[in-house]
């Protein structure tokens, strides 16, 4: 039934819009306009209050940051996060446990070799004299280093025991601090996108809030403007003493008028159904009263000698 009379609102306003050519000075356009000058003006402030209502906010979301300053702040934000979690004080105390668990074996310590020959395993104690050839020397003892263990040797090779130290940074300092770096820029463009969508939602509430008191507002325009403009015109048809002129001025104001809607820029579709069902009201009497007159006028204008009776608006 909304629609039925939607429709039928923006056929019979599309009846009576646009100046009728020849009439009065004023067009409607003209009259709209002036009355449109002394409505409300749309209050900001109040409505960004009504909006958070809505919303369940309490206050406007801020404006947004552009994308790059946005990438940056994130960015520096998860390091700061990163660097709190991980000090350099976690840093610098790994490097030493690092150090203290794979130490390489250096010439002039004390060291304790066990080798095994055979089915037998030898100790030899000794300072460590360094490395000759295929052997080395603990204390008078040449050690083939064939014969070494594994964990020996690989404290002989200072390489080795410096990518074992790495390894050893990176497994619990580097790559964790990494990872949990990534994990914060992750939330954090979580939290944005949050705020982005919430100020999104508010920007576009606010807007319509304004497009509806703003379309309210050329309705209730539209509605004063609709009496000028018809006054207007019928006392320039109650001038005319004539009355086949005054009938064809009366169907010219009720029929022939062709307006464009866009032109007063109204959104009808737009608009609160208690408004639209006002202006119908108001048309629909207009229109009584036309269709009362025309019956009088027709009597006139059959005196007058004129056969041709125009159909009633329906």
């Amino acid at each position: 039934m909304i629609i039925v009379k939607k429709f039928f609102l923006m056929f019979v306003v599309l009846a009576i819009l646009l100046p009728v050519y020849g009439f009065a000075d004023s067009s409607l356009e003209e009259i709209f306009k002036k009355k449109l000058e002394y409505t409300l003006e749309f209050d900001r402030e109040e409505a960004e209050i009504s909006v958070c209502e809505k919303l369940g906010i309490k206050t406007p979301p801020p404006p947004l940051k552009s994308s790059e300053e946005t990438k940056n702040e994130i960015s520096e934000c998860a390091k700061k996060l990163a660097d709190e979690k991980f000090p350099d004080s976690m840093k610098a105390q790994l490097i030493l446990d690092a150090k203290e668990k794979f130490q390489a074996i250096k010439k002039g310590e004390q060291i304790t070799v066990q080798i095994k020959i055979g089915n037998v395993l030898k100790e030899h104690s000794g300072t460590y004299m360094g490395i000759f050839g295929e052997k080395i020397i603990v204390g008078n003892k040449e050690i083939r280093i064939d014969d070494l263990p594994q964990d020996v040797l690989e404290k002989l090779d200072e390489k080795k025991i410096k990518e074992k130290q790495a390894l050893h940074m990176k497994s619990n300092y580097t790559l964790p601090k990494l990872k949990y770096k990534e994990e914060m820029e992750k939330k954090l463009r979580e939290k944005t996108d949050k705020e982005k969508e919430a100020y999104d939602k508010f920007q576009e509430t606010m807007a319509e809030t304004e497009m509806l008191f703003l379309e309210g507002q050329k309705l209730i325009a539209l509605k004063r403007a609709i009496p000028s403009f018809i006054a207007k015109q019928e006392d320039l048809i109650a001038a005319e003493k004539d009355a086949r002129k005054k009938l064809e001025l009366y169907r010219k104001l009720a029929e022939d008028i062709t307006p464009s809607i866009k032109g007063l820029g109204l959104d009808l579709g737009n608009t609160p159904d208690t408004r639209i069902d006002e202006i119908l009201k108001n048309i629909e009497e207009y229109v009584k009263i036309k269709n009362e007159i025309i019956p009088k006028l027709e009597k006139e204008v059959e005196i007058q000698g004129q056969s041709e009776k125009p159909e009633k608006l329906q």
